[in-house]
């Protein structure tokens, strides 16, 4: 396991509403069902929290620019998939991987080099069976702009309608954890899954299989990734991995 995962330290709500957190509003936040611990985690202003993993920072959670950001992702998040039977999977789906999501916890696994051209990736440390948790897809969430691209090689599209206007990626290329180093395959051993956790849209990765220790952990890219990479093979900024569908259905055991 990568050593990030050591039990955190925690703070009073004192200690953060004095600082960056003091534009928390507790009774919204509650309402929400969000802790200030988790909210810190969100906005990256920890105490002494700074980590890094092969040189860019260290994220357990996905990072809003702000307090305000973090709201309006909550009140952006589809009202079919937060109130009616659509989401009815993804909330479950959430809900049965709630502490993991709290805790900005991920599976027993190390990332590895692989070679010049695939670059690291990452590796069971343990047998893993079907619909094992491995981690959510944290890195920094910000607006997609068509015109003006920010997307890279790191972004995956932010859980939204087809039909939303304002589309927003969770970009992991100058921050992430474990999971920015899984690697593409025809046939892989993950599924990559959007969930509603409390409100909040997320992205997690579930075995689609049994995982053999020291296997290579894999999910599908998809084609719009591989379709941009033919057509701009030199471009840096690519468009995102993979556009997880809002209504995938949960895998049956």
């Amino acid at each position: 396991m990568w050593p990030f995962h050591k039990k955190e330290t925690l703070f009073s709500n004192q200690d953060f509403l004095e600082g960056d957190l003091a534009q928390i509003n507790l009774e919204e936040t509650d309402a929400f069902g969000f802790t200030v611990f988790e909210i810190a985690h969100f906005l990256g202003v920890l105490p002494k929290e700074k980590r890094e993993i092969q040189g860019v920072a260290y994220l357990t959670h996905p990072r809003f620019s702000s307090y305000a950001h973090f709201l309006r992702m909550i009140r952006k998040s589809p009202w079919l998939i937060r109130k009616t039977f659509l989401g009815d999977e993804m909330r479950a789906l959430a809900l049965k991987y709630q502490k993991e999501l709290k805790e900005g916890w991920v599976a027993n696994v190390t990332v590895q080099w692989i070679n010049q051209t695939m670059g690291f990736g990452l590796f069971a440390d343990e047998d893993l069976p079907k619909s094992t948790y491995i981690g959510e897809y944290t890195g920094h969430v910000h607006r997609y702009n068509p015109f003006q691209p920010t997307n890279t090689a790191y972004s995956i599209s932010y859980p939204q309608m087809p039909w939303t206007l304002q589309k927003y990626l969770i970009d992991a290329e100058k921050g992430g954890n474990e999971t920015r180093f899984i690697n593409h395959a025809q046939e892989p051993n993950l599924e990559v899954n959007s969930v509603c956790d409390r409100g909040l849209m997320r992205i997690i990765f579930v075995t689609k299989r049994a995982v053999k220790s020291s296997e290579q952990l894999t999910f599908d890219y998809g084609a719009a990734y591989w379709r941009h990479r033919k057509e701009s093979p030199n471009e840096h900024v690519i468009r995102s991995k993979k556009e997880p569908e809002l209504f995938r259905p949960a895998s049956s055991d």
